[in-house]
C-alpha cells in the first residue's frame, strides 16, 4: 500500500513538473499585476499627464529602435494582445508609442518587424514627426520587455502527389 502511495506521489509530481514550465509566461506575474489594464494607448495620448505614473502592458511590432547616450528608444506599433501577453496578427492598432529602456539596447536585436511586449510607466509624451504629420507619442520606461521568437509558418503534408498525376491519361 505504501509502496502505491509512493508510486502515485512519483507519478503526480513528475506530471507536474512537466505542466509548470508552461505555466508560467514571459512576463513575471509580480509585473503583471501592477499593470493597469484600463489605461489604453488611446486614452493616454487624449491626456498624457493624466495617466503619468501608471504602469501598462502594451503590446506591438517594433518600427524603429534607436540608442542614445544612456538610453534606447523603441518606437512600437500597438498591437491587441492575446492570452499570452503577445501581439495578436490583426490590423489593428490603437496607434504608437515609444518604449525607452535604460542603456544600450542593440538595435540589431530589437530589429524592425519584432513582436515585443512591453510592462512600464507612463513617462509623459514627446511629439514626432511621421512623414510631414506632427505625432503624438505616449512614452513608456521600461521595467520589463520580452521579444517574441517569429511564429514559423507550419507546412502540412499531403498524401497526394502534384496536379498532373491526378489525371490519369496525362503522360499521353
Amino acid at each position: 500500500m505504501k509502496r502505491q502511495r509512493y508510486l502515485l506521489a512519483a507519478v503526480l509530481a513528475a506530471a507536474v513538473a512537466a505542466v509548470c514550465p508552461g505555466c508560467a509566461g514571459p512576463i513575471s506575474n509580480g509585473v503583471i499585476k501592477n499593470a493597469d489594464e484600463s489605461v489604453t494607448l488611446d486614452r493616454v495620448r487624449a491626456n498624457p499627464g493624466a495617466y503619468e505614473g501608471r504602469v501598462v502592458l502594451w503590446t506591438g511590432i517594433i518600427l524603429d529602435t534607436q540608442p542614445l547616450e544612456n538610453s534606447t528608444v523603441i518606437e512600437i506599433l500597438e498591437r491587441p494582445a492575446d492570452r499570452q501577453k503577445r501581439p495578436k496578427n490583426v490590423d489593428a492598432s490603437r496607434g504608437r508609442f515609444f518604449a525607452r529602456g535604460n542603456g544600450f539596447l542593440d538595435p540589431a536585436v530589437l530589429c524592425q518587424g519584432r513582436e515585443i511586449t512591453v510592462v512600464g510607466k507612463i513617462a509623459g509624451s514627446e511629439s514626432s514627426l511621421i512623414g510631414e504629420y506632427n505625432y503624438t507619442y505616449p512614452v513608456v520606461d521600461i521595467e520589463e520587455y520580452h521579444l517574441w521568437a517569429p511564429e514559423r509558418e507550419i507546412y502540412y503534408y499531403t498524401p497526394y502527389p502534384p496536379y498532373p498525376f491526378y489525371d490519369p491519361w496525362w503522360f499521353y
